[in-house]
């Protein structure tokens, strides 16, 4: 009688059958070794087309054993199917391809997308396919997802694609993000709001590359246009690091900020706080390039002008006192001694004086 089989395509000793052959390799050894393969194999692939997984009773080469299966391109021009028996099983499946690969059982099928890793497993009837979560499927709420290009031209970057306009990310002044985002949706009056704010900084801009999370550059907006296909944003560098590479798949992030608030009350006047007297030498009341000139106190009710540290004139409240020669029409005053304003309706004029009233 035929020996049976496991599951997993062991072979299955008979009862009487045989007897002594158990370290033959499609006996007891050979069970090792496929057990071996199930257990620590990888099975690679490279794919050129559709393929069908070898399923052999008793077989160390089955490559339905391994728990891993690599796929790689070996000519690949479709997506590729992988043609599995029904029945119970499972693998870890690491896609590096540019295709998603489908898994069907001849009932019913699943696909492990391009560049992904998954766990597909059957029951027998239904297949599965559930990913490995990565670090490119971090998400960030109120993100959009987008591709970065390196080109620096202000023109439409290309759907779901952002740009910058300077090679260097930290020098960039501009940003050219397409109106639709890497899920082809059109996010055009979203985008339009990034510069609603009254405030200075109406919004900051962080990019953030997927696969690797710690690369990320920060940008506050100052003005943002409107272009046929792309929105032009006016920004100034805040921080960031490392590089963003051509085609790396990044998130686009804005935080706002909100709309200036109402003018405060006017507050209480403050108080007044007075000068010291001074001296003609150092005036209360000086400049702070020429420190011997201003006013000071040269008496009671009396407040001289200092020029250069010497009394060019004293106001009263009954007149003022010139102690310098006055220009009329460039005509010096010199030999006079003083030149008196006099306030007073009833005046002498004293030697040496002029009186103006």
């Amino acid at each position: 009688m035929a020996s049976p089989s496991t599951n997993g395509l062991l072979r299955l000793q008979a009862l009487g059958e045989n007897l002594n052959t158990w370290g033959l390799s499609n006996g007891l050894n050979g069970n090792f070794n496929q057990l071996d393969d199930a257990v620590w194999g990888v099975e690679v692939m490279s794919l050129t087309g559709n393929k069908t997984l070898t399923s052999t009773n008793y077989s160390a080469t089955n490559e339905i054993a391994p728990r891993i299966h690599r796929l790689t391109d070996g000519g690949l021009s479709a997506a590729p199917t992988i043609t599995i028996p029904a029945r119970d099983n499972w693998w870890l499946v690491f896609n590096t391809t540019a295709y998603a690969v489908t898994y069907d059982n001849g009932s019913n099928s699943a696909s492990v997308t391009a560049g992904r890793t998954a766990i597909v497993y059957t029951d027998g009837t239904n297949v599965y396919s559930l990913n490995i979560f990565t670090a490119a499927d971090q998400t960030y709420p109120g993100a959009l997802s987008y591709t970065f290009s390196t080109t620096t031209t202000d023109a439409d970057p290309g759907t779901g694609n952002l740009r910058l306009d300077n090679a260097t990310q930290g020098s960039a002044t501009g940003i050219y993000i397409s109106d639709t985002d890497g899920n082809a949706a059109d996010v055009s009056a979203f985008l339009l709001t990034w510069d609603d704010s009254t405030s200075d900084v109406p919004c900051r801009i962080i990019l953030r590359s997927k696969a690797t999370p710690a690369t990320f550059h920060v940008f506050a907006v100052s003005a943002l246009t409107d272009n046929s296909g792309y929105m032009d944003f006016t920004v100034t560098y805040v921080d960031g690091n490392g590089t963003i590479a051509n085609g790396d798949a990044i998130m686009v992030t804005p935080v706002f900020n909100g709309d200036k608030g109402d003018t405060g009350a006017t507050g209480a006047t403050g108080a007044v706080t007075a000068a010291g007297d001074g001296t003609v030498a150092a005036p209360g009341i000086a400049f702070a390039s020429d420190t011997d000139t201003g006013f000071f106190r040269r008496g009671s009710g009396e407040i001289g002008i200092a020029v250069n540290g010497v009394t060019a004139a004293v106001i009263t409240g009954s007149g003022a006192t010139m102690d310098v020669a006055v220009d009329m029409n460039g005509n010096n005053l010199s030999n006079v001694g003083t030149v008196s304003f006099d306030s007073a309706t009833t005046n002498t004029l004293l030697s040496y004086q002029l009186l103006f009233r």
